[in-house]
């Protein structure tokens, strides 16, 4: 049987602990806000218009970028060709046959369009684009 003084003691070290939980997880919930937060900030680079058409061995493209950054003047674009097999079981995979990347810099406007041809060694299905900073 425990004193009423031993009591009174653990009572104490359990109300700590819980609120030291719910301090930390607290603080955690605010991290997550901050981070969201900064991620949809940091969102400022945007593809605005694109158009690809892919014939045997050449992907021509037509990409339109935007940069709402203050902060950021150089500005890279990754482009993969992938190639689509499909399987008779039912099914797909993507393969990506060629991979570019390309590095602007957008001090002098905040818009630019790019156009261009990637070479590829098969027949690709589609370009996918992806921008960012450096």
């Amino acid at each position: 049987m425990l004193t009423r003084a031993e009591h009174s003691k653990r009572i104490k070290q359990k109300r700590l602990i819980f609120r030291s939980l719910m301090i930390l997880t607290f603080l955690v919930f605010i991290a997550l806000v901050i981070n969201s937060y900064l991620a949809l900030q940091n969102n400022e680079i945007q593809i605005i218009s694109k158009w690809h058409e892919c014939k045997p061995n050449n992907c021509e493209y037509k990409l339109a970028i935007e940069n709402r950054s203050k902060l950021q003047k150089v500005v890279f674009i990754r482009i993969n060709a992938f190639f689509r097999k499909a399987h008779p079981e039912g099914g797909d995979t993507f393969h990506i046959v060629n991979s570019q990347r390309i590095e602007i810099n957008m001090e002098q406007s905040s818009k630019k369009e790019i156009t261009g041809n990637l070479k590829v060694p098969l027949k690709a299905h589609f370009l996918k684009f992806t921008v960012g900073s450096i």
